[in-house]
């Protein structure tokens, strides 16, 4: 940001706009990961791998966060 900004002023505020953006995706994350595991608690005892990924899959749906960063083919 620094070589890119006009100004070292210019610089920060871009880099926290773009930090701010990626703090309140970070968060609506942790929101709707803690809904689902909290208000809605899976009965992890009897899911096995495929279903725990097939799980986390439908949190993560839409966000770009590893290991799920893309939909599932069929899914």
């Amino acid at each position: 940001m620094l070589r890119e900004g006009p100004t070292v002023g210019a610089a920060l505020e871009r880099y926290a706009d773009e930090r701010t953006a990626a703090g309140a995706h970070l968060l609506e994350l942790g929101r709707r990961m803690g809904r689902t595991q909290v208000d809605e608690t899976p009965d992890w005892a009897a899911m096995g791998q495929g279903e725990v990924d097939a799980w986390f899959r439908g949190v993560l749906a839409g966000t770009r966060h590893y290991p799920y960063a893309r939909p599932a083919p069929g899914g």
